[in-house]
């Protein structure tokens, strides 16, 4: 066959096949390396480009299967390029022959999608702030700053002798002071070069993101997890740090197309649980997908800050001051903690809520002796200024009354 003619050789089209996956794989990858997950970029008028990654059915088909569907649509690329191939290799004609190969081209960059992905490596530093290196980190912050007096006064404030309460010096040759102004930044310019920077050169094939000294690193399978801890936890220890045993596993992402055993199929990042949970597709159909929702520290740790604004003695106060005062700061809980399965939060709203009730019932006397008419007295006032608060403007009332 003619690669000129009618006919197209059966090795060009099947490189055409090729470089259509191959071209499919590093565009994905240049969008999520510049894109933010769930960025959207307006092309046209009719097509956006979105970065979200599909774990479901192909287009909803099998929603409600127990996990089957992933090899379901594995299998099925497999034939169709095993058919395509066929196809191609045939004597056709020229452009049946390239239609054949474009679709080859995409159902091997599906397989390929499908194949990939499931399992997470947490991992965190013990100790991080007291076991940095001194001479490493002082290397790592010549290569941004050549002021010679800043970098005099960096070393003195790294090895200041620590002094005890019983007046004992402790001389220090590791690690930056906690509570320090500059410790969390220069902890940061260390990571950068011990952690990041090293990541991207020599583990290219996964994905990583990292708070101060704490780090979630996407893995293909459960062997590359496994090698990708070995080689962070011998990169650590050239660094002179330890990962913590306790907080360093392997997750497996569990969800309706991953059924697998796992022992850990959970991990805590950013105030954020990354859980298998129940969701609701377009369909209202029910599946299990594997999403973030506030952890159960920063839910304990947000009840415990309520506690302490002790608002309901503010007796003094009018219902426009607790707004001013503290509608700021649970916006900013809504705003953080409330993207992602926002109805996990209605245990805080409950309690702001609770003691709400308590500051009128201690406001107003007649509302002392019955909880049940202060309820409903301060759900009249949410309904009147549903914007005091944000929980308010969200529903979440003390009362239906």
């Amino acid at each position: 066959m003619s690669i000129f003619g009618k006919h197209l050789s059966p090795y060009a089209l099947l490189s055409i096949s090729g470089l259509l996956a191959a071209s499919d794989q590093a565009i994905k990858w240049l969008v999520q390396q510049s894109m933010a997950y769930g960025e959207s970029i307006s092309v046209t008028s009719f097509f956006n480009w979105v970065h979200v990654w599909n774990t479901g059915a192909a287009f909803s088909l099998f929603a409600n299967g127990g996990g089957w569907q992933r090899y379901f649509f594995i299998g099925i690329a497999v034939v169709v390029s095993i058919f395509l191939i066929k196809l191609i290799l045939e004597n056709r004609h020229k452009g049946e022959a390239i239609a054949y190969s474009l679709i080859l081209g995409g159902a091997m960059g599906n397989l390929i999608d499908r194949v990939f992905r499931g399992y997470v490596v947490e991992f965190d530093i013990k100790g991080l702030f007291d076991n940095i290196d001194h001479d490493l980190l002082m290397r790592a912050l010549k290569k941004h700053c050549e002021i010679p007096w800043i970098l005099l006064y960096v070393q003195r404030w790294l090895k200041a002798p620590m002094q005890h309460i019983n007046g004992h010096l402790l001389e220090r040759n590791r690690g930056t002071p906690r509570g320090g102004v500059v410790s969390p930044l220069l902890a940061n310019l260390f990571m950068h070069y011990a952690f990041d920077m090293w990541i991207t050169k020599h583990l290219q094939s996964v994905r990583f993101c990292r708070y101060a000294d704490d780090g979630v690193i996407h893995c293909r399978s459960l062997s590359q997890a496994k090698l990708v801890l070995q080689k962070i936890d011998a990169r650590f220890r050239e660094c002179g740090l330890e990962l913590h045993p306790d907080k360093t596993k392997i997750v497996y992402c569990q969800d309706i197309n991953r059924r697998k055993a796992y022992p850990d199929v959970q991990f805590t990042f950013l105030g954020y649980t990354f859980r298998p949970r129940k969701a609701v597709d377009k369909y209202k159909r029910v599946y299990v997908n594997f999403s973030p929702a506030v952890s159960r520290d920063a839910l304990k740790a947000m009840r415990q800050t309520i506690r302490k604004w002790h608002l309901h003695l503010m007796c003094n106060r009018e219902l426009s001051d607790l707004s001013a005062i503290f509608n700021p700061i649970l916006q900013g809980w809504q705003q953080y903690y409330g993207r992602f399965h926002g109805s996990a939060m209605s245990a805080i709203w409950q309690h702001m809520n609770a003691y709400l009730i308590r500051w009128m019932r201690r406001k107003y006397k007649n509302l002392a002796r019955h909880k049940r008419r202060a309820r409903y007295a301060l759900g009249r006032l949410a309904r009147d200024f549903p914007n005091a608060f944000v929980h308010w403007k969200m529903g979440c009332l003390p009362s239906v009354g």
